[in-house]
């Protein structure tokens, strides 16, 4: 699929699967989640493995990306640039702390769709202003499973991303 075939089926399907950490998996490798992923009908899923060694994290992301591209779903990884485009990811997704939407398009190139988690609207106005192709929204409500999440997001916050 083209950048625009993949940001079209996000705007169509905007829900789609996080996945990583082995640990939280109940005994499945995340081969094994993306296949049961893509058995159940998800057509997004992106990769965010936050506790293995880059070689180890290379390698199961190529198998999973090529096994999303085989079944026609979209691809993205999470926070590492240089690892989307070893494994042929489809899209990057970065956070506040990562590399700026802006220097992520001049690494990866045209071709790769780039999303950005936000929770103010200034940080949604920022990533669009980089080139974001999408931004992710949150958090909406509160949660533990992610340790460094922030604050749940202010009503002006949420009517302003809601008007998209």
């Amino acid at each position: 699929m083209t950048k625009e075939e993949h940001v079209r089926h996000l705007l169509e399907d905007p829900v789609y699967a996080i996945m990583g950490n082995e640990e939280l998996c109940l005994g499945r490798s995340n081969m094994d989640v993306a296949k049961e992923l893509i058995a159940a009908g998800v057509t997004i899923i992106q990769y965010r493995e936050k506790h293995k060694k880059w070689r180890a994290k290379y390698e199961e992301a190529k198998a999973i990306a090529q096994l999303c591209h085989d079944h026609d779903v979209t691809f993205i990884m999470n926070d590492s640039t240089d690892l989307a485009i070893a494994c042929g990811a489809d899209g990057i997704h970065v956070g506040q702390d990562d590399a700026p939407a802006q220097i992520v398009r001049q690494l990866a190139g045209p071709d790769v769709f780039i999303g950005v988690s936000t929770n103010t609207v200034d940080e949604m106005k920022q990533a669009l202003a980089d080139g974001a192709d999408y931004v992710g929204f949150g958090p909406m409500f509160p949660t533990q499973s992610k340790k460094d999440a922030d604050e749940v997001v202010t009503p002006e916050a949420e009517e302003y991303a809601l008007k998209f």
